[in-house]
């Protein structure tokens, strides 16, 4: 019986695709057999890594079925996925030209329809292998589009030549199904951060990736609100569990906190928030490449086509209806890629405002009370006793016997302490102010510097691609006006460091005005009886134009900024194009004069967003630093501060529930005589025991400005302890909470007649005694 060959039965592939078949066979279906080993041998490692994890108390593995939502779409999906790819596997073998064809593709489909079955039945390994999967289809999707698509495209390949049988199309539609139609459009499987308490999912969690790239999951919030004449907050899709104050400053608060983290103190806060962010910064770096690629497209388009029709006989590599089609989706794609840059940065934006609110607001609860008005006198620092005058500068508290009901605890007056001779270290006034500032301005700045990517990124990449595409299209010319655009840099540079350095003394000027202001709405009530309106406003008008005098000159460089952004492409645009004629003798036909000064359009838009940004980050910049000076250098309480020398007896008291103090000194400053202000320069010594006790009312008693106040701050901490005898100790038991109340001067919102009589009648005789 004699051989039969088939080979004429079989459906043909495309003739004129390509004409060595072993070359043919390498580049067909090597990437794909690669990755499908790659694939196979990474896969139980990453398996075994994944049960050795769950295994793992603290790593308790989610039920997928208990918090995975849109479950059936999901399964459905995968179902449809998982036929289509066994359709492939036959069609892999039967439209195979040869026996080694068959064997190769008909191996790769069915790994992939091995890995399909397993992300559709196998919970615990459903993602990475719907990873694997997705990954090994669109490699083999790009290696069938390479060999059958893109010969349309060339311009030396002959249409006629390229016709191909419908096993063939069938298999590229069904490839693009499933590895671009449905990886975009499956919902994706939420997984809780605590399968112990799961929370509702935002829909951002679960939306499909075509969903998120154009915002259709919003549809349901945008339709409700345009039906309704008030969207209710019931009505607003829940927070991510990701998002939450709780879990953001959980995993975030340790990279910034340098009390939390001693590794902080030796970094600068902008390198913890890089290490927050890094996922996100690194994705929108990748995002910033693609746009500019994208918006390079159009200077390309415009290039080919102009060439084209000035002769059409030369059509070049490609046909003319790419360039037609690119220029239409290169827009299209550079504008999904930057809204979804932007959606990053917004996302970065609310994180890193609750992170740096929480790690600010927690740092404030450590200082030490005395940071506020470090040169200040205050009345509740005079502390002394009537033995201290005759001894000379230290005082003593007494306590009376126990047993009564209330305790008087009597204080005399003294003003101790010597004036220093030292400089006053002024950088810890305006303490509120400063605070106040960091919530507020310095925030502000500190998320209007979130895109410094473009600096390192964005502009640098389209400086550098721009400066190729020209010396392509102009030649030596452009060279030229790259040289020019180089020397003209120092300029911006300049105008930048100027505003660094205004911005840095206008923030000190808002500082002292916001200190100013809180003062006096913390006292309003007593301005308005003594008539000190006049006053106060003339000061606080005075530091207003501190700061407006600062923040006049920042405009004044940021218009100049503006104005050499403006001006400075023009320049560089018309030197290149004056070589280029005049001195280079070269003739500028249309194809180089539009895609040009596309180029030059799109140079000189940058550059202008160069600028700006560079502004931005400035400000950013300084307000990072004084966010992080505030972080690491503000004087904190005894108990937070790693400084301390040790001492020689624990500050406990012997009793656990003993609220006092035995042989104990406090001061307000760690070295005597280092601030020249002598209400700063004393010691609160309290000799042998003094207890307060529990459940009954304790009195301080004794004059204005004896240290009463002192006591109780220094019970409460605030004060730097010093042990007088081996014995030594002090204790305020805080497990049940601690309230202190501070004295408040105030009046009411009357008439100073009405303030005098307190409700009283109105007696003329008593009153004018009063007034006395």
């Amino acid at each position: 019986m004699g051989q039969v060959i088939l080979s004429d039965t079989l459906p043909q592939t495309c003739p004129g695709s390509h004409q060595d078949w072993q070359w043919d066979f390498f580049q067909t279906y090597f990437a794909p057999f690669v990755f499908a080993v790659v694939s196979a041998l990474l896969l139980p490692v990453q398996l075994w890594f994944l049960k050795r994890r769950n295994q793992q108390p603290q790593n308790e593995e989610p039920d997928y079925e208990a918090y995975q939502h849109d479950r059936k779409a999901i399964f459905t999906w995968k179902t449809v996925r998982l036929t289509v790819s066994v359709v492939l596997t036959v069609l892999a073998v039967t439209t195979a030209l040869s026996p080694a064809d068959g064997e190769c593709s008909s191996r790769d489909y069915i790994y992939a329809t091995l890995l399909a079955v397993l992300s559709l039945f196998r919970r615990r390994i459903q993602s990475v292998a719907n990873f694997h999967l997705v990954t090994l289809l669109l490699v083999t999707f790009g290696t069938q589009a390479w060999k059958y698509l893109v010969p349309f495209a060339l311009s030396d390949q002959d249409l006629n030549e390229l016709s191909c049988d419908w096993p063939i199309w069938l298999h590229l539609v069904l490839l693009v199904f499933v590895a671009v139609v449905v990886p975009l459009c499956i919902p994706r499987l939420y997984v809780p951060l605590d399968p112990k308490s799961p929370s509702t999912p935002n829909p951002e969690q679960t939306a499909s990736l075509i969903s998120l790239i154009t915002y259709t999951y919003l549809d349901p919030v945008v339709f409700a609100a345009y039906r309704a004449s008030k969207l209710e907050y019931d009505q607003l899709p829940p927070l991510a569990d990701y998002d939450h104050a709780t879990v953001l400053r959980q995993h975030a608060l340790d990279a910034l906190d340098p009390i939390e983290n001693s590794r902080n103190k030796k970094r600068h806060v902008f390198w913890g928030l890089m290490q927050i962010f890094w996922r996100e910064y690194s994705l929108m770096g990748f995002l910033a490449i693609i746009k500019v690629t994208m918006e390079l497209s159009g200077p390309l388009g415009i290039r080919f086509l102009l060439k084209y029709m000035e002769n059409p006989s030369e059509p070049g590599y490609l046909r003319p209806w790419v360039w037609v089609i690119w220029l239409f989706l290169g827009p299209v794609i550079g504008s999904l890629v930057m809204q979804w840059y932007l959606f990053l940065t917004s996302t970065c934006l609310v994180r890193a405002e609750a992170i740096i609110t929480q790690a600010i607001f927690e740092h404030s609860l450590r200082l030490r009370m005395t940071s506020e008005v470090p040169g200040k006198a205050s009345g509740t620092s005079d502390v002394a006793s009537e033995r201290t005058v005759a001894e000379g500068g230290e005082a003593c508290v007494s306590h009376t016997p126990e047993g009564s009901e209330s305790t008087a605890v009597a204080a005399g007056t003294d003003s101790t302490g010597t004036k220093g001779n030292e400089p006053v270290d002024d950088s810890e006034s305006n303490l509120i102010g400063k605070i106040n500032n960091l919530m507020s301005t310095d925030l502000g700045n500190i998320v209007e510097g979130r895109d410094f990517l473009f600096l390192v990124t964005y502009v640098p990449f389209e400086i550098v691609c721009s400066a190729i595409l020209l010396y392509w299209i102009l030649g030596w010319s452009a060279v030229v006006g790259m040289i020019s655009m180089a020397l003209f840099f120092p300029l911006p540079r300049k105008v930048a460091q100027l505003v660094n350095g205004i911005q840095e003394e206008k923030m000190k000027r808002a500082d002292a005005r916001v200190q100013n202001i809180t003062e006096v709405m913390s006292v309003i009530r007593m301005v308005k009886l003594f008539g000190w309106e006049n006053k106060t406003k003339a000061q606080v008008e005075e530091k207003r134009e501190a700061e407006l005098y600062w923040y006049k000159k920042k405009r004044i460089l940021v218009l100049a900024n503006l104005v050499t952004n403006y001006t400075l492409p023009m320049i560089v645009m018309m030197i290149t194009f004056a070589c280029h004629t005049l001195v280079f003798k070269q003739k500028l036909d249309a194809s180089m004069v539009f895609s040009s000064i596309s180029i030059f359009e799109i140079l000189r838009n940058h550059l202008n967003l160069m600028f700006t940004e560079i502004t931005i980050a400035i400000q950013a910049k300084v307000s990072l630093d004084r966010v992080d000076d505030f972080l690491k250098n503000a004087k904190l309480l005894d108990g937070y501060s790693k400084n301390n020398e040790p001492l020689s007896v624990e500050p406990t008291s012997p009793q656990p529930s003993g609220i006092g103090f035995r042989d104990a000194t406090f001061t307000w400053t760690k070295q005597l005589g280092s601030t020249p202000n002598a209400t700063r320069n004393f010691k609160l010594v309290i000799d042998q025991e003094l207890l307060f006790h529990r459940g009954k009312i304790n009195m301080v008693v004794g004059p204005t400005g004896c240290g009463k106040t002192s006591l109780l701050l220094a019970l409460l901490g605030e004060m730097h302890f010093t042990p007088s005898s081996s014995d030594s100790w002090f204790g305020l038991p805080k497990e049940g909470g601690v309230a202190y109340a501070a004295q408040e001067a105030w009046v009411l919102n009357e008439t100073i007649r009405n303030n005098i009589l307190f409700g009283l009648e109105y007696d003329q005789d008593r009153y004018n005694k009063g007034k006395s």
